[in-house]
């Protein structure tokens, strides 16, 4: 009888220990959706990484995919992930769930945001909880800190270059800004239907978000003053946030930059989420057209107030004797580091710490050092045991621990070791003819990485010269190569490089057989090739064969191949080429 009451006591309290994390943890739900109608034309592109990154601050954001994402959606959920983890700091990764399906509304992004409260009136997303209070939130919310859907039937542009497409959404800006209401932003306040009755309240019944905190009006009331009484219509509160002309809500600061939107008839997922400020990433007024990719520091900042980043103890600062303050540096080269002590006292119990981010993710322990104030480490040895980032780095953590007079003393430092840049992936999206013209067009993309642009020649069979342009338009490259001749074998070369190396990646495009491309003659003058040999390579590195030029390789089996070309005995280029 005594093991039963046991027994049921234990599963009792088990109960009510399910019952009180179900009780903490909340899900508050947004959305988006692009006006389609008066198109106009906003591009913002990407700040170069020595512009966004910076040794002392970096976070993490875990983009965790459903099987059917596309990759060119993938790749932009990464690149908006990426754009955030340069303004954050955190400690407990934020774990993102990215689902790529059909929605039943018409809304083009749903984020339903996890919320956490702990018997208190402030409820906080749980990422923010964890990094605030340094507690690991994945007891407590199995899942994820938010899950954002994607709706497939949404035309999505996936570029980053300055083309505008009226009838697109540009899915990395919206990302971008989905990650914003994940991390806190925007009001908690929200239209329910309650037995049949549309009515306006709090999210949560238990108390007000961060973010409502920040909330109040032209005539100085602020929104946590009103009371939460749940799932009951609160005439005072609807009053409230649908304010007559003249009245106007603000978030933090009263000044324009700052304007809520708040609308005399409320907008659900609008209202009191977004700001009434035109140079935001937070504009309330998104539409097709528009492509921003840049967090303002309007958003910054009020994403700083609400807990995001908590000034650290600079009793100690790590130095990169041969970094700058961006962190960037070589993944090919020693690097050495000291600890800056300007508040007087002496250093005791100094531990150093070398982290790198293994392919699944892991921060994994390269190298530490007791009792010194100096730090070395050695370059990369085997790049392909790392997590490589959206940028083409691996980032890495220096992490320094001591103690100043008993006091406890730590700094990080996030280095980003910069390797060769690398291309990917390329797919050809279409062919089209120039009928009555005999040539034709290539539409293609390339996914790479360590640089911002790419460098693409063209070279045909029987011409003297090749045609040449830049790409500027960084991890997913959108290009078009235009009047190749049809009746010729044709090679695009696309090459990406930086200080570190380049690599190469060549397209054969044999002779277009469109029914509509008529043939012309021959009476082109062979091309001489300038280099001595072609060594021909299977993908692992096997010669095959080799010729003396272009024009006599032939490979009749559709694969990617390595092409070394020689002058002399001497390799003088090196490229990965598709046979389509």
């Amino acid at each position: 009888m005594k093991a039963y009451l046991k027994i049921l006591v234990t599963f009792s309290f088990l109960l009510i220990v399910g019952k009180l994390y179900s009780q903490e943890i909340e899900v508050l739900h947004f959305a988006e959706k692009f006006k389609k109608e008066n198109f106009t034309q906003v591009v913002q592109s990407i700040l170069p990484k020595t512009e966004r990154l910076k040794s002392s601050q970096r976070g993490s954001v875990e983009m965790m995919m459903d099987a059917n994402v596309p990759d060119s959606v993938r790749i932009c959920a990464n690149v908006a992930a990426e754009l955030w983890q340069s303004v954050l700091n955190n400690k407990y990764p934020i774990r993102i769930d990215v689902c790529y399906q059909n929605l039943e509304s018409d809304n083009d992004i749903q984020i339903d945001v996890s919320y956490y409260y702990n018997n208190s009136n402030t409820i906080y997303p749980t990422s923010l909880y964890s990094y605030l209070f340094n507690v690991d939130m994945s007891g407590k919310n199995q899942t994820a800190d938010a899950i954002i859907y994607i709706n497939k039937n949404t035309k999505w542009d996936c570029s980053y270059n300055e083309k505008v497409c009226e009838s697109s959404c540009n899915i990395t800006f919206a990302m971008m800004r989905a990650i914003a209401t994940v991390l806190g932003f925007g009001s908690s306040v929200t239209q329910k239907t309650i037995r049949g009755n549309d009515i306006i309240a709090f999210g949560n019944k238990n108390g007000y978000s961060v973010f409502d905190n920040l909330i109040f009006s032209s005539q100085g009331k602020f929104l946590n003053e009103i009371a939460n009484i749940g799932n009951r219509e609160n005439p005072e509160l609807t009053s409230y946030v649908q304010p007559v002309q003249g009245t106007f809500l603000y978030v933090l600061k009263q000044d324009d930059k700052h304007k809520l939107y708040a609308p005399e008839s409320f907008e659900n997922y609008n209202s009191l989420v977004y700001l009434n400020n035109k140079e935001s990433l937070m504009h309330f007024d998104l539409k097709t057209g528009m492509k921003k990719f840049r967090v303002d520091a309007t958003t910054v900042e009020l994403l700083n107030t609400i807990g995001w980043n908590l000034k650290k103890s600079e009793d100690v600062k790590i130095v990169g004797n041969d970094i700058d303050e961006t962190g960037l540096a070589s993944a090919y080269e020693d690097h050495t580091f000291t600890v800056k002590n300007d508040n007087g006292g002496i250093i005791t119990d100094a531990v150093w710490s070398y982290m790198l981010p293994l392919q699944n993710g892991k921060d994994t322990l390269v190298s530490q050092r007791l009792n010194s104030l100096s730090f070395s480490i050695k370059a990369i040895d085997n790049e392909s045991k790392y997590r490589i980032n959206m940028n083409g780095d691996i980032s890495g953590k220096i992490i320094f621990s001591g103690k100043i007079n008993g006091k406890d003393v730590e700094d990080v430092f996030n280095i980003s070791l910069e390797l060769k840049p690398k291309i990917k992936a390329v797919k050809i999206i279409k062919k089209e003819s120039n009928y009555p013209l005999s040539s034709y067009n290539i539409y293609y993309t390339v996914e790479y990485v360590g640089s911002d642009h790419l460098f693409i020649q063209v070279e045909e069979e029987f011409a003297g010269g090749m045609e040449s342009q830049i790409i500027y338009e960084p991890f997913f490259a959108h290009v078009e190569s235009k009047y190749l001749t049809a009746p010729f074998y044709n090679w695009v070369d696309i090459k990406v490089e930086n200080k570190y190396g380049e690599e190469i990646y060549t397209i054969e495009l044999p002779p277009y057989t469109d029914g509509d491309v008529r043939e012309i003659p021959n009476n082109r003058v062979e091309f001489k090739s300038p280099y001595t040999i072609i060594e021909v390579l299977n993908e692992h590195g096997m010669t095959l064969n080799w010729v003396t030029s272009l024009n006599d390789l032939r490979i009749n089996k559709k694969g990617l191949y390595i092409l070394k070309f020689y002058k002399g005995n001497i390799c003088v280029k090196t490229t990965k080429y598709l046979k389509l």
